[in-house]
């Protein structure tokens, strides 16, 4: 009978890990565009018990093939490399990638624990209020 109980305890606490119980996850996206450009915007952000421990946010860069052709290689190592300056010093992880001939992604992410003074999001409705007012929508 004690095995039988300890195994339900076991695969509860599984189930419950593995589905994430206790995370709130936010999502925010804006888009932009510009001659030439169009920049889609995703943040998210992971909450367990209201605070803060990790964070995902993407920037997908379309060019129209006008502007593409002026991406070069070199364009996008320059690229990077201001982004990963200014984004290591938050404690951000920095992927820049060519994703085709038109479009670039950048993709930076962060445990809480590692984020500097820029993204400290009390609970999931300070970041959806501050994101918004930024004009991005959240969910």
């Amino acid at each position: 009978m004690k095995k039988l109980i300890l195994s339900g305890v076991i695969l509860g606490s599984s189930v419950l890990l593995l589905t994430g119980c206790g995370v709130k996850k936010v999502t925010c996206t804006n888009e932009t565009s510009t001659t030439g450009i169009t920049q889609k915007m995703t943040s998210v952000g992971y909450f367990r018990n209201n605070k803060l421990t990790k964070i995902e946010n993407e920037v997908r860069m379309t060019f129209d093939e006008e502007y593409a052709s002026n991406i070069t290689d070199e364009t996008i190592d320059e690229l990077k490399k201001t982004i990963e300056e200014e984004a290591k010093e938050e404690g951000y992880n920095v992927t820049v990638k060519r994703e085709s001939s038109t479009e670039v992604s950048i993709k930076m992410n962060a445990k809480a624990s590692e984020l500097g003074d820029g993204e400290n999001y009390g609970k999931p409705e300070d970041m959806k209020k501050e994101l918004e007012e930024s004009g991005f929508t959240c969910k």
